[in-house]
């Protein structure tokens, strides 16, 4: 993580993601040691140098409000906080909000703890790669209020290779939330309570999900 092209998360043998930080400014794994965290990613190489491959799904915990300015958000560590093992990484942010990756083999269990008496919330920034925030060239997103679930995905661009990819991702909440959306841009388009629908893009912008969560006890 200090002038190398690794991430700090964990990832299992022959697992399809790789959940990790992403710093405000970044080496080719996404990562440099010292920089303010803006939130987790799912994918990432190690190693590769050159073009900031992948990096997408952006999880990014926010405390106060729904915060889509990287800058705005972005926390440093507390000193001492970040533990990585190869099956689990944490950290407790200087915002007071703290964070737990554990990775399955295709899949990854996220824990965030908010600080007491603070409105907490979570983007979900589907169009964004390492280094680009509109990477998708086209895509949607699918909330399912009720239940607590969100979905979807599309075609992504700016990997060292020049080729287009295709990319998807299914999440779901252990706990209600009590604002439910997308943001287009830097729009918030909120869901009534226990809808479903579907978002599509057909042009490269920012593009995801956000979700609004009871103030932590």
């Amino acid at each position: 993580g200090v002038g190398s092209a690794t991430s700090a998360g964990p990832c299992l043998p022959a697992g399809s993601i790789h959940p990790s930080p992403e710093t405000l400014l970044k080496d080719c794994g996404g990562y440099t040691r010292n920089q303010p965290i803006i939130g987790f990613d799912q994918a990432f190489v190690s190693g590769s140098g050159g073009v900031k491959c992948y990096g997408n799904f952006l999880l990014a915990p926010c405390v106060d409000k729904v915060e889509l300015d990287h800058t705005k958000r972005a926390a440093f560590a507390v000193a001492g906080s970040e533990i990585a093992h190869c099956y689990e990484y944490s950290v407790l942010l200087e915002n007071g909000i703290g964070a737990r990756l554990t990775p399955a083999h295709n899949s990854a269990i996220y824990t965030f703890e908010y600080p007491k008496g603070k409105k907490a919330s979570l983007i979900i920034d589907v169009a964004h790669k390492l280094d680009i925030d509109a990477a998708m060239r086209y895509g949607s997103v699918t909330i399912d209020a009720k239940a607590g679930r969100v979905w979807g995905g599309g075609r992504f661009f700016g990997n060292w290779s020049g080729f287009e990819w295709d990319m998807f991702f299914a999440l779901e909440f252990d706990t209600d939330a009590e604002e439910i959306g997308f943001f287009e841009g830097d729009e918030l388009q909120p869901l009534d309570k226990d809808t479903s629908a579907t978002h599509t893009i057909d042009t490269e912008k920012r593009f995801g999900a956000y979700a609004v969560f009871h103030d932590a006890p």
